[in-house]
């Protein structure tokens, strides 16, 4: 069972261009930083904080991100939250359904307290 929550933030893992255009490249090669941090192994669910992300992502680059994250995941059971605005749920929600078809527990929320409260049980 997870013995904590590791919360990261959308610039930690999202480049972006100064036209708020997603770096897909960059964003690929920064996630593969965060895990080989250990963030994804460390028996630690997780909750991506996308809230201050600029723009929307196409379908194409989150079903491209998504198979970058699955791949990336080690322990297939950890649960990740993914936290976003309203105006961007459908995102949120397809990254959501495609994790889960790659075998992994994500969840798309709008609330904070929600995502905390699925990550907690």
């Amino acid at each position: 069972m997870a013995s904590d929550l590791r919360v990261l933030h959308a610039r930690d893992f999202l480049i972006t261009s100064v036209h708020g255009e997603l770096d897909l490249a960059g964003s690929k090669k920064a996630l593969n930083e965060v895990a080989q941090a250990g963030v994804f192994s460390s028996g630690s669910n997780v909750m991506l904080d996308i809230r201050d992300v600029p723009g929307k992502l196409s379908l194409p680059d989150v079903m491209s991100f998504t198979q970058e994250f699955a791949s990336l995941q080690t322990d297939k059971g950890l649960k990740t939250a993914v936290l976003t605005t309203p105006n961007r749920f459908d995102n949120a929600e397809f990254f959501a359904v495609r994790a889960k078809d790659m075998g992994l527990k994500v969840q798309a929320f709008t609330s904070f307290e929600d995502a905390f409260d699925w990550l907690a049980l």
